[in-house]
């Protein structure tokens, strides 16, 4: 074979081999490069990542592993902003979704622009799933705050009922009829009467990915969910317990869901997390598993937990703070390199 040719061909080979950035993580196979078209971002107030040990003790078999197990990569985010040490879940999620820090009030914060402000000039629609809690300054209230950039543009389900009647912009949903959904819109569960749903969070998640976002092309869907954190407020354990196996479920749902849609990035970050105190061993655990004792704790913690799974999930390993998640959905920090073999050689 001609010596030039022979080069060139081993040249060729070594770039698509330096360009395919087939890699590990955390003992799986990852590709590097890719961006995602396909985000969801679910985020559970007061979730700490020590609740999810209590899965193991509610399994028959403590050697089956939680859904939390099979993700990329797992961070923590430092929860302080130029305010607070310790910031209550609603600021905590603006300061990830807008990548500020300067989170005060709720009506000042809603005025930094979101992420999805930014995707939208890629062609990304966005859907917001909000489980709202009983307690109002847990929620999102784009309403009360004039004309801000936060609400804009997004399709938004809320799982309640409207307090007052309807308001311009707003309609009602249930998950089994087809609605045609309008960006820019508020859409109440029907099936919500009295603070209680029959439709579920996982219900009308289920739903709505089949129904709405199956539909679309390059999308965003925020799930925010407040109830975990109300069952820790309460000390109410039997809900916390009822709450950690639902957050199970979603997270076990949209796991598969993204191995079925390898473009796909699934999300899931915590705020004002809450550390329960387990109890040692014995008759004490026996009694905590079975409702019999009292839940206790201090103070949130001043750092809260990410996971990972999917394109670009490596950029949620390690540890930085919260307003680095918008940043870090956007970017893709990885270089490109010429390898032979796997071996850099450029």
């Amino acid at each position: 074979m001609n010596i030039k040719i022979y080069f060139l061909v081993v040249t060729m080979f070594a770039f698509i081999l330096g360009c395919s950035h087939y890699g590990t993580i955390n003992k799986k196979v990852h590709r590097f490069v890719d961006s995602p078209q396909k985000i969801i971002w679910y985020h559970v107030a007061g979730l700490d990542e020590e609740h999810v040990s209590l899965l193991k003790y509610f399994y028959r078999d403590s050697k089956i592993g939680t859904a939390f197990e099979n993700s990329t990569c797992m961070g923590k985010m430092w929860r302080y902003n130029l305010y607070d040490i310790r910031p209550s879940s609603v600021k905590s999620f603006i300061s990830q979704v807008s990548g500020t820090k300067n989170v005060n009030n709720q009506c000042d914060a809603l005025t930094f622009r979101p992420i999805w402000s930014y995707l939208k000039k890629q062609d990304y629609s966005t859907g917001f799933l909000e489980a709202s809690s009983k307690i109002k300054t847990r929620n999102i209230n784009t309403q009360q705050c004039g004309d801000v950039e936060f609400g804009k543009d997004v399709v938004w389900w809320k799982l309640q009922q409207p307090i007052g009647g309807l308001k311009p912009n707003q309609g009602l949903f249930h998950i089994q009829e087809q609605i045609d959904f309008q960006a820019g819109s508020t859409y109440f569960d029907k099936s919500c009467t009295n603070g209680t749903c029959y439709n579920n969070l996982n219900t009308n998640l289920k739903g709505l990915v089949q129904n709405y976002f199956e539909r679309q092309g390059n999308y965003l869907f925020v799930i925010k969910d407040n109830s975990l954190l109300d069952s820790l407020k309460k000390k109410d354990l039997k809900g916390v317990k009822t709450n950690i196996l639902n957050i199970e479920s979603v997270v076990d749902y949209l796991y598969k869901l993204q191995a079925k849609n390898p473009e796909m990035l699934v999300l899931v970050t915590t705020s004002e997390p809450i550390p329960v105190e387990l109890p040692d061993s014995g008759k004490e655990w026996k009694n905590f598993i079975e409702n019999k004792s009292n839940l206790l704790y201090r103070k949130s913690s001043v750092l809260s937990t990410v996971w990972a799974k999917g394109v670009r999930s490596e950029n949620f390993c390690g540890m930085f703070e919260e307003a680095e998640i918008l940043q870090r959905v956007m970017n893709n920090y990885t270089e490109k390199r010429l390898e032979l073999l796997g071996v850099p050689i450029m």
